[in-house]
Formats: structure tokens, sequence, C-alpha cells
């Protein structure tokens, strides 16, 4: 009876020491946490940094046709026979790059254009005046192509498209309606980034959009009169700045 007695307490004692040298001691749950927090840096490192930018541009707007025909004759629209550029040099044209590799990648970026449409001069000097402005916005997909340097400097370059819906604020107190339909651009831009610190940059910028013509109907009293084309391909110059993950 008494050696029976023993065997079960050796027992149970031996599957008590088995079971705790099963259990995760302190030391090796924190090793664990350190082993996992050190793989998803690693993913984080590898995929996120110094490959996803962000940023934003000011720019000056140049339009390359801003005349056409005369009054009622191959014009923009009935006497509408020029645009002025509306300057807007608010730094909203925001954009997002990721770098598949150093010298190469892809970005999206808004971009919005904006011109008066009027008759400045129609009647003889200081006679004339603006119907409103023609407005085009939307985003810009693009290629992104570097060049690294051992300098501070990155030359870049970008080939793209703009996908610009468009509209038309009418500035006057007639019951007119400028309906004007969307467009596409194809662009061309070089530039370059200048690292202040390791995880910012600025940089300057031209491009040159070709738009294609931005069609669309005009109407008075809700009849329609004519037929709108306003010729919006412009060069943009531009200063930015940029945060580098």
């Amino acid at each position: 009876m008494f050696s029976c007695l023993s065997a079960v307490i050796m027992m149970s004692v031996s599957a008590s020491l088995m079971a705790q040298s099963n259990e995760p001691t302190g030391e090796s749950s924190l090793m664990s946490w350190f082993t996992v927090t050190a793989q998803k840096d690693s993913s984080y490192y590898k995929y996120v940094v110094k490959r996803l930018e962000v940023g934003t541009r000011i720019t000056h707007l140049t339009l390359l046709d801003d005349t056409r025909g005369t009054p009622y004759s191959g014009s923009f629209v009935g006497t509408v026979t020029q645009l002025r550029e509306d300057q807007d040099f608010a730094p909203v044209k925001f954009y997002i790059q990721y770098k598949v590799k150093p010298y190469f990648g892809l970005g999206l970026s808004y971009d919005k254009v904006a011109a008066e449409a009027g008759d400045w001069g129609l009647h003889g000097a200081g006679t004339g005046g603006s119907d409103g402005t023609a407005k085009l916005s939307g985003p810009l997909v693009y290629l992104l192509g570097c060049y690294p340097t051992s300098t501070k400097f990155t030359p870049f370059c970008e080939v793209g498209t703009a996908f610009y819906s468009a509209s038309f604020d009418y500035s006057g107190t007639l019951d007119k309606a400028f309906l004007l339909n969307s467009a596409k651009g194809f662009y061309l831009a070089v530039g370059c980034d200048w690292d202040l610190e390791e995880q910012f940059s600025v940089n300057v910028f031209g491009r040159y959009m070709h738009v294609s013509d931005v069609t669309g109907s005009y109407y008075l009293n809700d009849t329609k009169q004519d037929n709108i084309i306003f010729t919006m391909s412009n060069l943009t110059f531009g200063l930015g700045a940029k945060f580098i993950f």
C-alpha cells in the first residue's frame, strides 16, 4: 500500500516538472515578440522606406493657343476670341508616387487648369470683357524615371495621361449656359529634386501638356446657339516639396 502511494506521488511530481519545462518563460516570450516585430519592420523597410513619396507643388500656367478666329467666325464661341490664364498659386497640386526601383516608379497626381474666356478690345481699347472662366480638373497618372547621383540632386522625368472634367463659370447676368465635355491630356515633364534632409526634398518642375480640344455647347434662354471649342494645351512651371517615407 505504501509503495503504491509513493509511486503515485512520484508520477505526479514528474508530470508537474515536465509541464513547467514546456511552458514558455518570460524571456522566450519576449524574444518571440521581437522576432515578429522584426519581421514586420523588415517588410516595411523593404516595400515602403525610400519607395513611397508624397508631395505638392505650386505652378504657373502658360497657354499655348490663346486666340482663335474672329467674332462668330472660327472663334472659341460667339464673340469669344481670347483666353487668359487664370493663375492659382495655392499649393494644392498634390501627388503620390512609388519607386519600384531607384530609377523607375509610378505616380498619381491632381491637376487643375483655368482660363478666362473673353473678347477684350472687341470694339477698341477698353471694350469687351470676360464671359467667365473655363476650368479643367482631374487626376494625372504617370510613369516616373529618375537618375540617382552621388550628390543631393536627382533629375527626374514623367510621362503621363490626364483625365480632366470640364466646367464653365459664367460671370454675366443673362440666361446663358456653357456646357463642356470632359477632355484628356498627354504630357511630358522634367525636373530635379534637391534633398534637404534624409526624408525631405524640394524640386523644380516643368511640363508640356497637350490637351484635346475642350468641346461643348453654348445656350441662351435654354436654346443652343453655338458650339464651343477651347484650346487648353499649356506649359507649366512649378516648385514643389516632397516627403520620403
